[in-house]
C-alpha cells in the first residue's frame, strides 16, 4: 500500500477535511522532518546558514499559506483556542526589538511561524484517525529513508567519528534519529488504533521504528520510548472498563513512585546500566554554563534562534562554551532553552501549553473518543524536554507535532468532532 494509497482513505465524501488536500499536508509534515537536508548536504555539512536550504524551504511555506487560506476562519478560531501557545510563538517574533541579532531572530521567527502553521493546519477540522495517519504516512517515508541510507550508504547512515556504529540514518547525528524515532512510535501506535483497516502496517511501521531507536544507541530515546510505550500500554488497559480503570490509575501512580525511588537510590545505578558518566555526556556542564547566561537577561532572554550561531567574543555562546569546555549548538534542555531565548514569560508559556495539553489528554484516557492517542506522545515528548531542545524549534516535525496536538486538545470534543459532516 502506498503513502498515496493510505491520504486517499482519508478523504470521504462529505468530510470537510477535503479543503485540505492530505498529499499536501503529508507533504508539509515529511519536509518539516528535515530528512532531505543531510541526504542533500552530506553529513558534515554546516546548515545553520546555508543559503540553499532557506530558498528550499520557501515553497512549503508557500504551501502552507495556500492551505491556511483555504482554512482561515478556523486557523483564526484555533489561535483563540490555545491562547497560551499562540503568546508564546508572538514571543518569540517580538522577540527580534530585543534580541542580540535582531536580523537573525526576524528570519528565524519566520520559520518558526510556518512550521507552527504547519501544526494548526494538521489539526484543523480533522479527527484524531486522519491527523494521526497523515503524520504517520510522512514518518512512514523517513523510516524508510532511515534504513536505506544506514544499509546502502553506511557513511551517510552511520556515525563514523563520534560514536562510531551508531546509526543516525537521514538526520545528522543519532540523537535526532532517536528523539524522533521515539516519538514517531506513538504517532504510529495511535494510528494503529485510529485506523483499524490498517492496524498491521502501522503497528510493523511502530516495530521499525523501536528498531531504529536501538541503532541509534541513544540511551535518552531509549528512556523516552519505554515511558510512551509504557503509557500506551496504561491508555489502551484504562479503556477497557471501570475496573480496568481503577488498575492503570494505580500502576501508573505506583510505577511514578518506583522510578522516582530508584532515581533517587540508585541514580549511579542507572547510569552505568545505561554506560553514562555523572555529566550525563557532559549536559551538566554544559547546563552550569548555560545558566549565569540565563540569569544575566532573565526577563527578556537573547532573543529568538540568537543564541547557538552567535559568532561574537563576548556574547553568551562564547561565555558558555569556554564554560561547558566544548561548543554546542542548543542547551540540551528545553526550558533552559526556551529561558535564554525569550525569558522568564516563554516558559511560563510553554509549561501552561504542555501542561494543559498534558492534562486533557490523560483526561482523555478515561473518556469516550481518540483524544488519550496524544498521551504517548506527550509523555515522550515531556520525557526529551529535560535532556534534548524540543520545544520553539523552527523547521521541526517534533514542534510540527506538539503544535498540532496542543491544537487538536484544545478543539471541540470528541463527541461533536466525530459527528461533524
Amino acid at each position: 500500500m502506498t503513502t498515496a494509497d493510505m491520504a486517499a482513505g482519508l478523504v470521504r465524501p462529505g468530510n470537510p477535511s477535503r479543503r485540505i488536500p492530505v498529499l499536501a499536508l503529508v507533504l508539509v509534515v515529511l519536509t518539516f522532518t528535515q530528512a532531505w537536508v543531510m541526504p542533500l548536504t552530506g553529513p558534515d555539512a554546516d546548515v545553520d546558514g546555508s543559503v540553499l536550504i532557506r530558498i528550499l524551504y520557501l515553497p512549503t511555506y508557500a504551501l502552507c499559506l495556500v492551505l491556511a487560506a483555504q482554512a482561515h476562519r478556523s486557523v483564526f478560531a484555533a489561535l483563540v483556542r490555545a491562547p497560551a501557545l499562540a503568546a508564546l510563538l508572538a514571543l518569540a517574533a517580538l522577540s527580534a526589538l530585543w534580541s542580540i541579532a535582531p536580523d537573525l531572530t526576524a528570519r528565524r521567527a519566520v520559520a518558526l511561524l510556518f512550521t507552527s502553521l504547519a501544526g494548526y493546519l494538521l489539526a484543523d477540522r480533522r479527527s484524531w484517525p486522519e491527523l494521526m495517519e497523515v503524520a504517520a504516512a510522512a514518518l512512514a517515508l523517513v523510516v524508510a529513508g532511515c534504513f536505506a541510507l544506514a544499509l546502502f550508504v553506511p557513511s551517510y547512515g552511520r556515525m563514523t567519528e563520534l560514536f562510531p556504529g551508531a546509526w543516525r540514518g537521514v538526520f545528522f547525528e543519532k540523537n535526532g534519529l532517536g528523539n524522533t524515532m521515539s516519538l514517531s512510535a506513538m504517532i504510529f501506535i495511535a494510528a494503529a488504533i485510529g485506523n483499524p483497516q490498517r492496524r498491521r502496517l502501522w503497528l510493523a511501521f511502530t516495530a521499525l521504528a523501536i528498531l531504529l531507536v536501538l541503532l541509534s544507541q541513544s540511551k535518552t530515546s531509549l528512556i523516552a520510548l519505554l515511558a510512551g510505550l509504557a503509557a500506551a500500554g496504561l491508555s489502551v488497559l484504562a479503556r477497557r472498563g471501570p475496573v480496568c480503570a481503577v488498575a492503570a490509575v494505580f500502576l501508573a501512580v505506583a510505577g511514578a513512585l518506583a522510578v522516582g525511588i530508584f532515581l533517587t537510590v540508585g541514580g549511579d545505578a542507572l547510569l552505568a546500566i545505561l554506560g553514562k558518566d555523572a555529566t550525563l555526556t557532559g549536559r551538566t556542564r554544559l547546563w552550569a554554563a548555560v545558566w549565569p547566561q540565563v540569569q544575566a537577561r532573565p526577563w527578556t532572554g537573547y532573543g529568538f534562534g540568537a543564541v547557538w550561531t552567535d559568532k561574537g567574543r563576548w556574547g553568551p555562546q562564547a561565555w558558555i562554551t569556554k564554560g561547558a569546555g566544548f561548543q554546542a549548538t542548543h542547551a540540551h534542555d528545553s526550558w533552559l532553552d526556551v529561558w535564554i531565548t525569550v525569558g522568564v514569560g516563554g516558559v511560563i508559556l510553554f509549561f501552561l501549553s504542555f501542561a494543559m495539553s498534558l492534562g486533557r489528554a490523560a483526561a482523555g484516557v478515561f473518556r469516550s473518543g481518540n483524544a488519550f492517542c496524544a498521551f504517548p506522545f506527550l509523555v515522550v515528548y515531556g520525557v526529551l524536554t529535560t535532556t534534548e531542545t524540543v520545544a520553539l524549534v523552527y523547521n521541526d516535525v517534533v514542534w510540527l507535532l506538539f503544535v498540532a496536538l496542543t491544537v487538536r486538545l484544545a478543539g471541540r470534543g470528541e463527541a461533536s468532532a466525530a459527528a461533524a459532516p
